[in-house]
């Protein structure tokens, strides 16, 4: 959380009111999806998405898949991977 809270205010993370509903569309797109509705029209994930947004418990929900999916990217920029192959017993013992 502290990680979380010190990229927001260093990077000046926000979340617009467009990106919330962008949230709730692919929440309401994913919720269509678990029924087998998969080919959805646009205007029926808007009017869902604008529905949801009206609860306030919503929109706190929404800003804050947003701003996960914001850090995430920022953090694939900045965090850098070292691969290196090992045996079976050579990762078994890393955890020791």
């Amino acid at each position: 959380n502290y990680l979380q809270k010190h990229f927001i205010k260093t990077d000046g993370i926000s979340v617009s009111k467009e990106e919330a509903l962008s949230e709730a569309k692919a929440l309401a797109a994913s919720q269509f999806a678990q029924y087998g509705m998969n080919n959805v029209p646009d205007e029926y994930l808007d009017n869902y998405a604008t529905e949801m947004l009206k609860k306030q418990e919503h929109i706190q929900s929404f800003v804050e898949r947003a701003i996960d999916r914001k850090l995430t990217e920022k953090l694939k920029g900045v965090v850098k991977l070292n691969v290196k192959e090992v045996t079976l017993d050579e990762f078994n013992k890393l955890d020791a």
